[in-house]
């Protein structure tokens, strides 16, 4: 509904039951888009990798830990042992790689997560 003012303005005026039902709707898509975002950051952090599977593929037994390096950079965490290390790789999500090193520095196994 249009409403003229005594000076001539236009004031767009709604009944009230109709604001309400707009704001209601409003709401209702507010809410609406935070569920689809809160569902599409769960599904990333339950299937995204700490690291790229072409790189965590390049990482073979006997590969030396100044290699692992290069390829996919610092671990998070360095977890030591008897006789080497295992660096760990994880992120945001639920995704982890451990890689273990023997007393030659070189990687002994590969163990992926999720």
């Amino acid at each position: 509904m249009v409403v003229w003012t005594a000076r001539g303005r236009r004031v767009h005026h709604l009944p009230n039951a109709i604001m309400i039902a707009n704001l209601k709707l409003r709401s209702c898509s507010i809410f609406l888009l935070l569920v689809v975002a809160l569902f599409f950051v769960a599904i990333y952090s339950v299937t995204a990798h700490a690291i790229s599977a072409s790189r965590a593929k390049a990482i073979t037994i006997g590969t030396p830990s100044k290699k692992v390096v290069d390829l996919v950079g610092e671990p998070t965490k360095i977890v030591k042992g008897r006789i080497g290390e295992t660096w760990v790789y994880s992120g945001m999500t639920w995704c982890i790689y451990k890689v273990r090193f023997g007393s030659k520095g070189t990687v002994v196994g590969i163990e992926h997560d999720h």
